[in-house]
């Protein structure tokens, strides 16, 4: 029962203590000289701290107790009301030693907060904050990276083309935070039935084929493999699978024939680059078929 009275009141006290971080955020600038700022601060980095000690004794294995635990709810619960109705007068430098203790807590790195003053630089490719000392104003003594947004998991489906050798199809992929998968699927949608292997010089079994000079070429396409993200909205893939490629020559008398030497079916490769836009998602790559076609495949598509 002590037990599960302890669990209870470490669970109410970090609910309430990411209550007060609610109520101060919500500031507009503007200074209150009548307001302790660094008081309250004060008062507030203690409770981090104290919580921060608490959070490492149950790491270790040790018993938290409970007296303590009542102790840090009384500060937080003064500090709230002394925090209620005023925290939109917030001036600036407080708000951004508020935001530093607020990471401390959150990243479980202890900071001396107090002697410095934090500046918020944001970069467009680059996101921290620099900690200069109040005297030194511009000169930045330390960086302090500031968590970035995480990868999120993308989904598209992209209509693709592979040319010259032209064939249509659809392009699916998945992407993790840094893995992924995709497949694709590629034809001309078209089937022959050829009678009779001939070749490209016209010679055929027991003679020549007298051909129509009509001509039709049938194409298969399947493909899978991993990808790689390389940033958020670009991502390298590779992969394999089967295809076919059917040449067809009409003889006089229409019945189809199969080009042996300019025909072929087995193991084909495809690699490329996706990238995302947006809602719009688009790729880029190579398809092969060895010793019988090679083309270009761009797919465009939406991203879910």
């Amino acid at each position: 029962m002590k037990w599960h009275f302890r669990r209870f009141l470490a669970f109410f006290l970090l609910l309430a203590l990411s209550w007060v971080p609610l109520r101060a955020a919500v500031c507009a600038g503007g200074g209150d000289d009548d307001t302790p700022w660094d008081e309250l601060l004060d008062r507030y980095e203690f409770i981090c701290r104290k919580c921060l000690d608490l959070r490492g004794q149950k790491a270790s294995g040790k018993e938290i107790s409970a007296s303590r635990l009542l102790t840090l709810m009384d500060e937080l619960e003064a500090l709230r009301t002394e925090l209620k109705g005023v925290s939109d007068k917030m001036p600036a430098a407080a708000r951004q030693r508020f935001y530093a203790i607020r990471k401390m807590y959150v990243t479980g790195q202890i900071a001396d907060t107090r002697p410095q003053r934090l500046e918020a630089v944001a970069s467009p490719s680059r996101r921290y904050v620099s900690a200069a000392g109040s005297q030194g104003g511009a000169a930045c003594l330390e960086q302090i990276p500031l968590p970035r947004r995480p990868f999120d998991p993308l989904r598209f489906v992209a209509a693709s083309v592979a040319a010259p050798e032209l064939s249509l199809g659809l392009t699916a992929a998945w992407w993790g935070k840094r893995l992924g998968a995709w497949g694709a699927v590629r034809s001309t949608f078209s089937s022959h039935a050829v009678s009779y292997p001939a070749y490209s010089d016209g010679s055929m079994e027991g003679g020549r084929i007298w051909a129509s000079g009509k001509a039709a070429t049938d194409r298969f396409y399947a493909t899978a493999g991993p990808l790689l993200r390389v940033s958020r909205s670009l991502a390298v893939y590779a992969g394999a699978g089967y295809g076919f490629k059917r040449l067809c020559w009409e003889d006089s008398e229409g019945d189809w024939a199969r080009i042996e030497d300019a025909s072929g079916s087995g193991l084909c490769y495809e690699l490329g680059l996706m990238a995302i836009t947006g809602p719009c998602a688009f790729g880029l790559g190579w398809l092969s078929l060895p010793q019988v076609s090679n083309s270009i495949v761009v797919s465009a598509g939406i991203c879910f």
